[in-house]
């Protein structure tokens, strides 16, 4: 059965799907590649950091101005503008210490929740930013309930970035 109304098929929702995953991973590595380069910060003791979230159509990547960006660690809310895009948000360094007996992770996470009205809600959970440092992005993509049969919010997960990920499999590689 597919999720998109006027005979879309299911192959269509798992390749918007893909793209967004892939916009997110891509984005976060070079937004860690760039971090890594100035990691003394990270050691630094910094409390918060800061994030630009870009909010676009799902179909066609036009900016939505008006989307709304919750953080919840921080109980507030931003608009998008005309392109899309919040002001620079300050959010609380939050360190997942879940990895930190075998390999720290030099970034924080947050959670947004963006909402816009006739789009399906979306949730970004880890979303991963740097101490002291201002991430330019994440981009999420929204998709109009219109095209959707099913319009449950989209839970995301920003996974690990690649270069963190890489060293975690070459460090616990059998020998």
């Amino acid at each position: 059965m597919s999720i998109f109304k006027n005979g879309k098929s299911k192959w269509a929702a798992i390749g918007i799907i893909a793209a967004a995953v892939i916009a997110l991973g891509l984005g976060g590595y070079a937004f860690y590649s760039a971090a890594t380069q100035s990691s003394a910060s990270y050691h630094a003791g910094a409390a918060s950091a800061k994030l630009r979230v870009e909010v676009v159509d799902g179909m066609t990547e036009v900016p939505l101005e008006g989307a709304v960006v919750v953080v919840p660690e921080t109980n507030s809310s931003y608009a998008t503008d005309k392109d899309g895009k919040t002001a620079v948000i300050e959010v609380p360094y939050m360190p997942n210490h879940h990895f930190d007996a075998f390999m720290p992770q030099p970034w924080g996470e947050v959670t947004l929740v963006i909402y816009k009205e006739d789009y399906v809600t979306y949730c970004l959970f880890h979303c991963q930013v740097m101490p002291g440092q201002t991430r330019m992005g994440p981009k999420i993509l929204l998709f109009e309930t219109k095209q959707l049969s099913n319009t449950q919010p989209f839970s995301i997960i920003e996974g690990p970035n690649r270069v963190w990920l890489d060293e975690l499999v070459k460090k616990y590689q059998p020998k």
